[in-house]
């Protein structure tokens, strides 16, 4: 046997086992980023091509050790931000960049870090800033002398700074990007928004609310994005409505649209980015926390899910869990409005007496007014098995 093959079964070992330690603490939160739905929209990208990420941080012999896997069938590159603290709180020590090559199992050493605390945080996104990976977890001790490539911390302190050079040398605001697409020519006022399908949650709709001073009939609006071409006839009085289904993937995220009447003259034309479109309202859960390390089927378990962002037409969150069988054996949901400033929620789940693990707790996120789909994920309900009867 290579080397290489066998340093993988060992990793691939290796991970299995830490794994198993995880679900035995009860702390571990793995999140399968909702933005995967919104990546249907990057370049060259299609439903069936989203990364599939998974690791963890060890304190291997006193340093800390990053071990990544990359599932996908093409290279991941991207950051990943590191925060260490206690069970209840981790605070971001900083970041370290990613290039993760296909189908492999990658160890980092991280240099220029300090330990502290028993748990840590790990974030992974992706390079336009979309987090697809959110790990809580303990801090898993290590003597592990297999060889790690080195990579340096870059402080929090440095990412807060190029963040404020870079705003204050390149100002974007999406109200800025939101004047430019409603933007007034010759009476005509267009607002862009990004939809959910009708077919899924995870298609996508351009709809766009047009408004004129006075009536306009048998116009024509057109869109552009690479080797996308579209139009539909449209006549507008005071208000009208006309949507466009985008493909599962696009050559770019910009698009351009024209309005035409019908003597050619063009009444309004724009540009619209569809990354800020999206951004505008965004929901994520940022913890998911148990009032217990562990439970025993037949007992009762709390779950705290804390979000955060907004939504203009407000959300709702749905959450289940599911038995080792997959049987849905909780389901319930919360709606907040636009004006509610709430962003931690309570459920309580009493187990069956005959749960057997794994159990999975499940969320979604949605905004009230699209169905547009925010976030989602799961984390494994951490069970303790029965003493036997004396």
């Amino acid at each position: 046997m290579s080397t290489a093959n066998m340093f993988f079964m060992v990793a691939k070992i290796r991970n299995l086992i830490l794994a198993f330690s995880a679900l035995a603490a009860g702390s571990q939160l793995a999140v399968s980023q909702t933005l995967y739905a919104r990546q249907a929209l990057l370049p060259n990208q299609s439903k069936s091509q989203r990364a599939s990420l998974n690791g963890w941080l060890e304190n291997n012999g006193g340093r800390l050790r990053l071990i990544l896997n990359n599932n996908s069938p093409w290279e991941f590159r991207g950051t990943a931000k590191i925060s260490l603290g206690n069970s209840d709180e981790q605070k971001e020590i900083g970041m370290v960049p990613l290039a993760l090559p296909a189908q492999e199992i990658n160890l980092l050493q991280i240099t220029g870090a300090t330990l502290t605390g028993d748990h840590y945080a790990l974030a992974i996104y992706d390079q336009r800033g979309a987090r697809l990976f959110f790990r809580i977890a303990p801090l898993r001790m290590a003597v592990d002398p297999t060889p790690a490539k080195n990579v340096a911390l870059i402080p929090l302190q440095t990412v807060k700074s190029a963040s404020n050079t870079s705003t204050a040398t390149n100002p974007v605001s999406a109200k800025a990007n939101t004047d430019e697409f409603a933007r007034v020519a010759t009476g005509v006022q267009v607002k862009a928004r990004v939809l959910a399908g009708i077919e899924s949650s995870e298609s996508f709709i351009l709809s766009f609310e047009l408004r004129a001073q006075r009536p306009i009939l048998n116009a024509t609006i057109s869109i552009a994005a690479a080797k996308l071409k579209e139009q539909k006839p449209v006549s507008v009085n005071l208000q009208s409505q006309v949507d466009f289904k985008l493909p599962e993937s696009l050559e770019s995220n910009t698009v351009k649209y024209t309005i035409t009447g019908k003597d050619g003259n063009v009444l309004a034309k724009g540009e619209l980015d569809l990354n800020v479109l999206m951004a505008e309202d965004s929901v994520m859960v940022n913890d998911i926390r148990t009032d217990r390390q562990s439970y025993q089927p037949g007992e009762t378990a709390r779950f705290t899910v804390i979000t955060e962002g907004k939504a203009q037409s407000g959300y709702r969150l749905e959450v289940s869990v599911r038995d080792a069988q997959s049987q849905t054996i909780f389901n319930d949901q919360k709606t907040i409005g636009a004006d509610e400033n709430t962003n931690t929620f309570d459920f309580t789940i009493t187990l069956p007496n005959n749960l057997s693990a794994p159990a999975i707790f499940e969320f979604r996120i949605f905004d009230a007014e699209t169905g547009l789909l925010f976030d989602s994920g799961e984390r494994e309900i951490p069970m303790a098995t029965k003493p036997p009867s004396q």
